[in-house]
């Protein structure tokens, strides 16, 4: 991917589990060479400008924003569940705390590698967190993470109406001169799609190393949808994991309608959206004369929909972005 403003490619997100010291490598050179031209207002008016520039993908990409907003108070929801468990049984502060830097460090590139081999928007977001995810800031003190973590900790156990937003001296900066003075359309969705983004990548990065570092087996983010009959023995914490955290936080009735509120807005955005060609260098947007043919694999398996317009976008974006998602979709796991 290439920025608009900001012309740099960066690593391959299938490379992520696959060669995860190198791919975090490369990132990190990025980061540390691209430093002073990977800056708020930089970043803003790259993304501004691609949005900008497809006006027939704007009510698709402020109604995808408003579900990661959403998907994101989910995230911390569950953030907040899982950290105050292992607070309160398996004394995480005080081992994390005792760990080597070396043995941190380990964890943490796993928590860098599965967090960002979530999605391709995930895994370009970390241009926007800069050394705040740099491997050498966040294992040298014990600290960098916990404080990262009690940052995005919801107060209560409750669903929040919205995220919490992980403060940082250049964003804030950038957000409150942005508010003094006159910003279009475009620039307002840039900047609260990147705080978005770089939120929801932290918090998966945190709960993703906390679990690796505590030996608790997660997906990297929840299925929707499970075919028991193909292992009918075969346990799924994914979903378990969520019921169990939302009936705590809401008990059984409230977490049923929770649930039930949750399907019906999903519904909703399925009937108003649009479709567009999965394909980076396509993304024609589907014109209403015909569905766009989606992968069966990722969507029995995974109830993600990557659609193409046709075989030509299917065969291009196989390699550099498909194939990696299928693969794991066959294992029924992110």
């Amino acid at each position: 991917m290439a920025f608009a403003a900001v012309p740099v490619m960066i690593p391959q997100m299938q490379d992520a589990l696959k060669q995860p010291e190198r791919w975090n490598s490369d990132w990190e050179n990025i980061i540390r060479n691209m430093e002073d031209r990977f800056t708020p207002p930089v970043l803003v008016d790259s993304v501004a400008l691609a949005f900008a520039a497809q006006p027939l993908r704007r009510d698709g990409s402020l109604l995808e924003h408003q579900g990661i907003l959403s998907n994101l108070c989910r995230t911390q929801a569950l953030l907040t569940g899982a950290a105050l468990t292992y607070f309160a049984h398996l004394d995480l502060e005080e081992r994390w705390m005792k760990a080597s830097p070396d043995l941190r460090g380990k964890h943490i590139l796993i928590g860098l590698s599965n967090a960002c081999s979530i999605a391709r928007n995930l895994h370009d977001a970390r241009v926007y967190c800069g050394r705040e995810l740099t491997l050498s800031h966040l294992r040298s003190d014990g600290r960098t993470v916990l404080d990262l973590l009690k940052a995005v900790m919801l107060p209560e156990l409750a669903m929040p109406e919205e995220p919490k937003l992980i403060p940082h001296p250049a964003w804030d900066a950038f957000a409150a001169a942005q508010a003094r003075g006159s910003p279009n359309d475009s620039e307002k969705y840039a900047l609260a799609s990147i705080l978005t983004l770089r939120t929801k990548l932290i918090c998966h990065v945190i709960h993703a190393t906390l679990n690796s570092f505590v030996g608790v087996e997660l997906p990297t983010v929840a299925v929707a949808k499970y075919k028991k009959k193909n292992n009918p023995g075969e346990p799924f914490l994914g979903r378990e994991f969520g019921q169990s955290v939302a009936e705590s936080m809401l008990g059984v009735a409230g977490a049923k309608a929770q649930a039930k509120e949750n399907k019906a807005a999903w519904k909703e955005r399925q009937r108003s959206r649009t479709e567009y060609c999965s394909y980076g260098g396509c993304s024609k947007a589907n014109d209403g004369s015909a569905k766009f043919p989606r992968c069966k694999k990722c969507w029995d398996n995974m109830q993600r929909e990557i659609l193409y317009c046709s075989t030509e976008c299917q065969k291009a974006d196989w390699k550099p972005h498909h194939k990696s998602i299928c693969d794991r979709a066959s294992r029924r796991q992110l």
